[in-house]
């Protein structure tokens, strides 16, 4: 009994010792878990207690009580010494590469690839909501669509807020982005007439930007026809021959204007993404998304920030020397990024910031950076809509003479004529094999194209009289859905023949899917244009006859004599009339 009283003080010490330790090891975790969270809160503090230790400084010298708040759509278009800096926030999604559509949208399989559209729109709607000074930038209206259609009426609204408030932008505005060497014309316009119409119905918007980062090579039927009379002013794309890219790196020519028409004036500006790296992602070390592997902003104490930011100004000082005027763009994003837009989001306000509030205190010297042309910076969020505004009113002002001259140097921009064909991104590396790979895919794509549009012909030419609803519902919906799977089958990895096998076994089975639901209601409609009301018994065999290259017809094959060569006959004829309609 005594040893015991005599422990009891000592067991005490240890018993208090041990939960101070707990508590601070508690308060410890606390922090680092909020930690990220209160940077931008620490800096803050920062700034405030420095200012109240200077208050006898000029003020000058004094920094901010906050960081600037991020600002959007805020070029400083009077001053040709003020480099603006639009920040762009985006996402490319393939329909479909090395997954399929419904793959790439629910995000499944994610073993081949990381790729979830139904997070990256929710994400981005949420953040956007967050901060109305943030911007993003959407492209393929098959996934939006998707999206759309599996929303309440709350988050709808929503979205519309955002559209009409610029925060959530459309370019493109097609299906999908399509490939410009392996299409046809009528492809091509066909999903951008199916994505636009969405855009118009649901949302009021006419997209102004075409916007074809990814395809491997850019043609002059994209600068005439799918951009210049579509109605875009501008068109930006990432790939470019490497050779190419070089030169123009010299002759700051990295943007210019594209007139590839000899019949018709289609002048239409032109831009490199990607801070002309030949791609379309964020700046070299600042790509801040979960698929990434660059440093956190928000992660980075105050001195290694700075440091970070001077290494952001140097990256920002090169692209700046690779064109004309006083107005860049930063592409951030890539391939199914902002699938966690809330890491996204936070990182690039911080960085937006944290350049304002640098050059407001005088801790980087600017002039020195960028000089002669430039002596301030203005970074912002932006959109590409909004940049090309300001690159028309930058000629303009040069045209008028309203404005001097950036850097002592006219911002003439040179015109081009012809293609960006064939594109390599290195010595002996030309993507030229697409142009033939998977013979059979194109062959199929280009005869649901074909009767795609035979089919609309003689449903125009063909009046609906006595036609049951449900059988004129179901012309319609086999319509829709052969509309939406060509429209798919124009992506640069569809009809390209650049896919996983299992996908472009995909891209097949929806078109075939879609002609067979056509076929039917188109036969039914051309027998009716032929033979009137009296479609009973006169050509009750008529068939739509798919194989007829290899000499195969389901009627035919059951059928001989005179039966086997009038359908033989009609089937040739068929043939002949949708080519009529296609010419």
């Amino acid at each position: 009994m005594p040893r015991l009283l005599l422990l009891l003080p000592a067991v005490a010490v240890i018993v208090v010792t041990i939960t101070a330790l707990s508590v601070w090891s508690n308060e410890r975790e606390v922090s680092n878990r909020s930690f990220v969270a209160t940077k931008q809160e620490e800096i803050i503090h920062h700034h405030h207690s420095e200012k109240r230790n200077n208050h006898n400084h000029d003020d000058s010298t004094h920094r901010r009580d906050t960081p600037p708040i991020p600002r959007k759509l805020s070029a400083i278009q009077d001053d040709p010494k003020t480099l603006n800096i639009h920040i762009v926030p985006h996402t490319h999604d393939d329909v479909g590469w090395l997954k399929t559509v419904e793959q790439c949208f629910y995000g499944e399989n994610m073993t081949i690839q990381h790729a979830c559209v139904i997070d990256i729109l929710d994400s981005v709607v949420t953040s956007l909501l967050e901060n109305p000074s943030r911007t993003f930038t959407y492209v393929e209206q098959k996934f939006f669509s998707m999206w759309w259609n599996l929303q309440s009426d709350d988050v709808k609204a929503n979205v519309h807020y955002l559209v009409k408030n610029q925060q959530l932008n459309f370019v493109n505005g097609g299906w999908c982005m399509h490939d410009e060497a392996a299409t046809h014309y009528m492809g091509m316009i066909d999903q951008t007439t199916l994505g636009h119409r969405f855009l118009k119905k649901e949302l009021g918007v006419i997209p102004k930007v075409g916007w074809q980062l990814d395809p491997f090579g850019h043609s002059a039927s994209q600068a005439s026809y799918l951009t210049s009379l579509v109605g875009f002013d501008a068109l930006y794309f990432g790939r470019i021959d490497y050779q190419d890219l070089s030169k123009r790196y010299y002759e700051q020519e990295c943007e210019g204007l594209w007139n590839s028409s000899e019949n018709f004036d289609s002048t239409v500006f032109w831009g490199l993404t990607g801070s002309y790296s030949g791609n379309y992602g964020a700046p070299r070390g600042y790509c801040f998304d979960i698929l990434c592997h660059d440093p956190l902003l928000v992660e980075l104490d105050e001195h290694d920030l700075q440091l970070s930011m001077h290494e952001f100004l140097m990256e920002m000082r090169i692209q700046s020397d690779r064109t004309k005027g006083n107005h860049i763009m930063l592409t951030m994003g890539e391939d199914f990024n902002y699938q966690r837009a809330h890491i996204n989001f936070p990182n690039i306000d911080l960085l937006i910031s944290t350049v304002e509030d640098l050059q407001h205190s005088k801790r980087i010297d600017i002039p020195s950076l960028f000089g002669p042309r430039f002596d301030t910076l203005n970074i912002f969020y932006s959109s590409p809509n909004y940049y090309t505004e300001c690159k028309y009113e930058e000629s303009r002002q040069r045209d008028n003479n309203t404005a001097p001259a950036v850097g002592g140097a006219s911002v003439n921009y040179s015109i081009k004529s012809d293609d960006f064909m064939p594109y390599s991104d290195c010595e002996h590396c030309f993507w030229t094999g697409y142009f033939t790979s998977r013979a059979g895919l194109k062959r199929l794509e280009r005869e649901s194209s074909s009767f795609l549009m035979s089919s609309r012909q003689i449903e125009t030419i063909v009046v609906e009289d006595t036609e049951a609803n449900t059988t004129s519902y179901q012309c319609r919906h086999g319509m829709e859905e052969l509309e939406d799977a060509s429209g798919v089958a124009q992506h640069h990895d569809a009809v390209s023949g650049t896919s996983k096998q299992h996908v472009a076994y995909d891209y097949a089975k929806r078109l075939q899917n879609g002609i067979d639901l056509v076929s039917t209601c188109t036969t039914n409609k051309l027998r009716r244009l032929l033979l009137g009301n009296n479609v009973t018994t006169d050509l009750a065999d008529l068939t739509y006859c798919q194989l007829l290259n290899e000499t195969k017809c389901s009627v035919s094959e059951v059928r001989t004599g005179q039966i086997d060569d009038m359908v033989a006959y009609i089937c040739h004829w068929c043939r002949a009339f949708s080519r009529l309609f296609i010419m």
